[in-house]
């Protein structure tokens, strides 16, 4: 009867570790589909891996990850708010909610989130780079640059937990460079972005707004130049920061304004009309003679 009684709690014992196990390999599963490249075959991966097991957090966050990819920010946080909900203490989540968030158009909600992510691990530099995003967004430019320095202190004093680098320091450059060129420091703004353009030369962004802070400088040759790169990034697919439409038609509009600026009017008023066609939504505007204030990001 003992042996009996031994053998029957085995088999109850068993069914617990084969699930894990399963949910684990769909984990794993959607895990090489993701860095396959295939963000669909990934969800279906991890959806399957929280069917097995409801109570894993990773399994929210990986589906997370690829709902972003795709452009499904609702669903994504809901999947972040749920991961927390299991493990409130994992900084990660937050920061990617937070990117959702800021994604939606959600910015108090993103600025919270990224609060948090910091408020938990203060030495991750992607943290900060989120929520100065954010403040530019909002342009709230002093506090979006406090956050890129901090970022490049942690990156340069090699305190940085996130482990990107390379990403962390061109982005913090690069808003950086938008802030301070908002607030008409055109000399540190030119010097930031130049620093981005290097870290990062396959951003069209990073070139649209240095040609921004050419035209200020009325560096016209200059700007026509960064807007080229921009163009030619997106026309050759090599194009990194994953939106297209709108640095194409920036990159158009202030090629358009670089034009006017030299007396071009022809190649102004086509640059001009080539922007408003790819994004009617944006107010672009040919300027008479000076370049108009909504035309550059």
């Amino acid at each position: 009867m003992r042996i009996l009684l031994v053998a029957s709690l085995l088999l109850v014992a068993l069914p617990t570790p084969c699930f894990a196990v399963d949910a684990e390999a769909e984990r794993n599963a959607g895990i090489g589909a993701d860095q396959d490249g295939k963000p669909e075959e990934a969800i279906a991966h991890f959806s399957r891996s929280i069917e097995i097991a409801p109570d894993n957090d990773e399994g929210y966050a990986w589906r997370g990850i690829e709902e972003i990819k795709l452009g499904r920010f609702d669903a994504a946080v809901e999947d972040y708010t749920k991961a927390i909900a299991i493990n409130p203490k994992e900084a990660a989540y937050y920061k990617s909610r937070g990117l959702a968030y800021a994604r939606q158009g959600d910015p108090d909600n993103a600025l919270a989130d990224n609060r948090k992510a910091i408020e938990l691990a203060s030495d991750d530099a992607s943290a900060y780079v989120n929520r100065a995003n954010v403040y530019v967004a909002l342009k709230n430019f002093d506090a979006a640059i406090a956050d890129c320095n901090t970022v490049i202190d942690l990156v340069q004093n090699k305190r940085n937990k996130d482990r990107n680098d390379a990403e962390d320091l061109a982005v913090a450059y690069a808003n950086r460079g938008i802030a301070h060129s908002a607030l008409g420091h055109h000399a540190e703004a030119l010097a930031d972005l130049t620093e981005a353009v290097k870290r990062r030369p396959d951003a069209a962004s990073t070139y649209v707004n240095r040609a921004n802070v050419y035209i200020n400088l009325k560096r016209y040759d200059k700007a026509i130049a960064d807007c080229d790169a921009a163009i030619a990034l997106v026309d050759k697919h090599r194009n990194t920061d994953g939106n297209d439409q709108r640095d194409l038609a920036l990159a158009y509009a202030n090629r358009g304004i670089a034009y006017s600026g030299i007396g071009k009017t022809k190649q102004s008023k086509a640059d001009f009309a080539k922007a408003r066609s790819i994004a009617p939504s944006l107010p672009i505007e040919l300027p008479a003679t000076t370049p108009h204030k909504d035309a550059a990001p």
